[in-house]
């Protein structure tokens, strides 16, 4: 199964990237395969990424990912997460703190797909 792949839910395309079983330089590598990915495609996307418990978080994917976000957040719509435990969830909030987003992250596939196709939703902090 391809690591990064669009598919379409809703009549919406969804980039989705797959995270889960991966180790941290792998997971690093994954980031900017999709930072040349959403620039490829030059327009708004929206994001899934998928996770597991075999995926770690670590520091430097975090400042990666950091990066990343500051390079192509122009052409991020909206992004959701899937698989996230507890821990994980946590260090979203800071991230979401340090990055100034509500970037959501979901128990299940389903509701991070409802929570991108529906245009009532948003990443982004809402004043």
């Amino acid at each position: 199964m391809d690591t990064i792949r669009k598919a379409t839910y809703f009549k919406k395309e969804i980039i989705i990237v797959e995270f889960h079983d991966r180790k941290e330089a792998e997971m690093i590598e994954l980031l900017f395969a999709l930072e040349s990915f959403i620039k490829s495609e030059n327009k708004k996307v929206l994001l899934l990424h998928i996770f597991n418990d075999k995926s770690y978080i670590t520091s430097a994917f975090l400042r990666q990912a950091e990066k990343l976000t500051q390079e192509i957040d122009h052409l991020i719509e909206k992004r959701t997460m899937t698989g996230y435990n507890r821990v994980k969830k946590m260090i979203l909030n800071g991230y979401n703190l340090l990055l100034r987003k509500n970037i959501q992250a979901f128990d299940t596939l389903d509701e991070a797909i409802i929570f991108l196709t529906d245009d009532n939703t948003t990443d982004k902090l809402v004043k």
